[in-house]
């Protein structure tokens, strides 16, 4: 059986980490919905902010495993930990195991959905790239065209003179 003492404190740990958990599930559904509506010049701070919650939760990830040690049981997934509780702890952490694994879940599935149509505005934004490139392309040639024409004919004016 596992201190009562520390199992109450990790406790109230890993409810801190489902909020923060939750907070950067707003900031990937903030990030998807720049993307979505093409607000672009909006995502520079969305990432920034994205970058400053994924520092969290790898902080909040080395402290879950340094409590893990201090339980006695670094390598046990968090499910297994469970039954080793004391009794009248169990209920709580069956409820926040359940709250942080639906937590995760959600924030892999915005983060992908994020991250697809970043990988869509990105194809288009190439897309707009190559377009310009060719035009620009397009624009040189008949440039060059016209110049050579008209060394053609500077040339031909001033043999006359």
């Amino acid at each position: 059986m596992m201190d009562k003492k520390l199992s109450l404190e990790y406790l109230e740990f890993l409810k801190n980490y489902i909020n923060v958990l939750k907070e950067f599930i707003e900031v990937e559904n903030r990030k998807f919905e720049i993307l979505s509506l093409n607000q672009l010049d909006m995502l520079d701070d969305c990432v920034k902010l994205e970058e400053v919650y994924l520092l969290k939760t790898r902080g909040l990830e080395q402290e879950r495993l340094k409590y893990m040690e201090r339980l006695g049981h670094p390598d046990l997934k968090f499910r297994k930990l469970i039954p080793l509780l004391p009794e009248e702890v169990k209920e709580d952490y069956t409820k926040v195991f359940e709250e942080i694994s639906d937590t995760v879940k959600e924030l892999r599935r915005i983060n992908l959905q994020a991250n697809s149509a970043a990988k869509i505005r990105l194809q288009q934004i190439e897309k707009v790239i190559d377009k310009l490139e060719n035009n620009n392309t397009a624009l040189k040639n008949s440039y060059n065209r016209e110049a050579q024409k008209e060394n053609k004919a500077s040339n031909f004016i001033s043999k006359k003179i």
